[in-house]
């Protein structure tokens, strides 16, 4: 998306292993923040207004995202495990493997019964974000789910 760009890191190592990472960048563009009243509407955090300083807002955005994060791979639920945040860069495990992400749910090679079972688990998915973790997925298309290791993420 425009707000935001994802790259592939190395992470470190684990056992003489390299771990792979993505590294979300949040942009502090002004530009990007055009929608943030959308944005940040019945979150009770901005219940008194909110800063219209696009650094701190774009701060807010990635916390915003770190702690659903962590809520979500806590649920038990398929996503990246969240590592670190700083700032407005957001460290989680890769899902992909050698420098190659998972793809996008819309470009993943399924069969009819493939996609009847994507549909289920993505149904699953979204049960739980809501039922466990009291979240809503604002922006849930096959743009914004990965295929990974034969399941919806």
């Amino acid at each position: 998306g425009g707000q935001r760009g994802v790259f592939w890191a190395a992470g470190g190592l684990d056992g003489g292993r390299v771990v792979e990472v993505a590294v979300k960048v949040f942009k502090t563009s002004v530009l990007v923040f055009r929608d943030r009243d959308a944005y940040v509407s019945g979150d009770y955090r901005f219940r008194h207004g909110y800063s219209k300083n696009p650094r701190k807002m774009v701060k807010l955005w990635a916390e915003k995202e770190f702690r659903n994060l962590h809520r979500i791979y806590a649920a038990g639920l398929p996503c990246p495990r969240p590592i670190r945040l700083k700032t407005h860069i957001l460290i989680m495990q890769m899902l992909g493997s050698q420098g190659n992400p998972a793809p996008k749910l819309k470009d993943a090679d399924l069969d009819g019964p493939g996609w009847e079972r994507a549909y289920n688990e993505t149904f699953s998915i979204m049960w739980t974000m809501y039922h466990t973790c009291h979240l809503v997925h604002g922006d849930l298309s096959e743009y914004n789910l990965l295929y990974h290791d034969g399941k919806v993420a």
